[in-house]
């Protein structure tokens, strides 16, 4: 899988691409363009437990998705948004 995200200067840039699904993550997701809202969650919870991570930066490609699973993907980011 493709690193959680990337370090600059503080902030973490963690990539949001493709078409979001509720699934666990799958080796072929990036060659079909999807994003699973699993992994968008674990990458928010790793960068907020980061002590280097001063901000989170989502960049976000995306043409919408799945509904199922955007709930607690937001839950997690609206978390975060008091500590990061």
């Amino acid at each position: 899988f493709a690193p959680s995200y990337t370090l600059q200067g503080g902030t973490a840039i963690i990539p949001i691409q493709g078409t979001l699904v509720a699934a666990e993550p799958q080796w072929w997701f990036p060659y079909f363009g999807y994003q699973s809202t699993y992994q968008v969650r674990d990458w928010v919870e790793q960068a907020v437990a980061d002590s280097n991570v001063r901000q989170i930066l989502l960049y976000v490609d995306s043409p919408g998705g799945m509904t199922s699973g955007i709930a607690d993907c937001a839950d997690v980011i609206f978390a975060a948004r008091g500590q990061k």
